[in-house]
């Protein structure tokens, strides 16, 4: 298997955060380029019918796409420096979907990303890693990282 290309998609759990370790270590050993990726939750798509009051979506999404950027800033920084070619993605809409057709439309080898193991409301909604597991058409591995 040649592994050239990895996304990381990251919500800064502790989860993600065992995930990036992986993230590294698979690039380095395989000198293959990191896209780390955040994807700001596209709330108008609003599958559950719910009430989203009309505060200012916009303003909203604007500052959540500025603290995601350097939150990737600092983690590359911090974890990726050793790598050479790490690119940092903020993109908007329902996360599953992104994830999984970023990676098919680039070129992705790999998908490492955390997951939180747990159940509950996860058996009502899915988890994203869950959902992107079956709609992703390279690997996806899945990082079970502790809870704080």
């Amino acid at each position: 298997m040649k592994i050239t290309k990895i996304l990381h998609p990251t919500d800064f759990s502790e989860c993600s955060k065992a995930a990036t370790k992986y993230a590294h270590s698979l690039a380095k050993q395989y000198g293959a380029s990191v896209v780390m990726m955040y994807v700001v939750d596209d709330v108008t798509h609003n599958p559950g019918g719910w009430y989203v009051p009309h505060i200012s979506l916009d303003e909203l999404t604007k500052d959540m796409e500025q603290s995601a950027q350097k939150q990737l800033e600092r983690c590359c920084y911090e974890t990726f420096r050793d790598v050479d070619k790490v690119e940092r993605k903020v993109l908007r809409g329902v996360p599953d979907d992104v994830i999984a057709n970023y990676a098919r439309d680039n070129g992705v080898d790999l998908i490492v990303m955390g997951t939180h193991g747990k159940s509950g409301m996860d058996f009502v909604f899915g988890s994203t890693t869950e959902k992107v597991i079956r709609k992703a058409d390279c690997p996806v591995l899945c990082v079970k990282g502790k809870e704080s």
